[in-house]
């Protein structure tokens, strides 16, 4: 079964940014301790810091939504995310091809570059396969740590591409003249508070894909 990426996309205003640390750093701690996580991360808009993204990989379809549901609807994280007022834009994504990665978790680098296109159906296909090309030309750019090529669950015809960067001038170097779309570039945002204690029962194990 392919990998799952959870995008979620949010503005962070100064006035709510301790309340949504807190929440933030438990949510971590939940996510990457629990069964059928591949980690989670989060990293800060270069060009406006107010703009902020998690990753979040899980290992397939069902560890995704029984992680993402115990996690999301436990009293304690609802209760935090009411007090931080923040409402992401949440996109899953089913994981197409990977480069330069382990397979087992999500990588955390100093800078990751994002960007999304949307084609009429049937027509996403060839530009997974320039982008693939593409990656792979630039991987011999020192400072490059990876890429992944991710559909929209929903509206696979939406195309997610994100690339790994040891420094922001790795990333700039790779940038082709006059790029026709946009892409964001974030840094890793390496600032949040520790995460509190959090005291729960014991997760039981995650369902095997065979599962029913």
């Amino acid at each position: 079964m392919s990998e799952i990426l959870a995008i979620s996309r949010f503005s962070v205003p100064e006035h709510r940014l301790a309340g949504y640390e807190e929440m933030s750093a438990a949510f971590s701690v939940r996510v990457n301790t629990h069964p059928g996580s591949r980690g989670t991360h989060i990293w800060v808009g270069v060009d406006d810091p107010a703009h902020w993204m998690r990753l979040t990989l899980y290992a397939n379809e069902q560890a995704e939504r029984h992680v993402h549901g115990r996690v999301s609807t436990s009293d304690s994280m609802v209760e935090k995310i009411r007090e931080a007022g923040i409402v992401p834009d949440l996109t899953r994504c089913v994981v197409v091809w990977k480069h330069g990665l382990s397979d087992e978790r999500l990588p955390i680098e100093p800078f990751v570059s994002y960007s999304v296109r949307a084609f009429a159906t049937g027509m996403q296909t060839d530009w997974i396969e320039k982008l693939q090309s593409n990656f792979e030309e630039i991987s011999n750019i020192d400072g490059y740590r990876g890429s992944i090529i991710a559909t929209t669950a929903e509206t696979p015809e939406e195309v997610s591409a994100l690339v790994f960067w040891e420094s922001e001038e790795s990333f700039r170097r790779s940038l082709p003249d006059g790029p026709d779309y946009e892409i964001d570039l974030y840094r890793d945002s390496n600032h949040l508070t520790p995460a509190p204690e959090i005291e729960d029962s014991p997760e039981p194990p995650v369902p095997g894909p065979d599962h029913e």
